[in-house]
């Protein structure tokens, strides 16, 4: 049985949580791409919890140097 829900994640004060952005499907062909789409949302975002991620993630890989 179906029902049309709306696409969210859950309810945070009333409101439903939306999904993160979408990954166009130009960024699913490599891991240096993906985090270059990574770093734009860092950017935007200006989280610092996505900041150290995006940190310990490319100082364990090679793919931006």
């Amino acid at each position: 049985m179906e029902t049309n829900t709306p696409n969210t994640l859950g309810i945070k004060n009333g409101k439903p949580i939306q999904p993160g952005p979408k990954i166009p499907e130009s960024k699913k062909k490599g891991p240096k791409a993906l985090l270059h789409f990574l770093k734009n949302i860092v950017d935007k975002k200006s989280s610092i919890k996505i900041k150290k991620f995006y940190l310990a993630l490319l100082q364990k890989t090679n793919f931006l140097n």
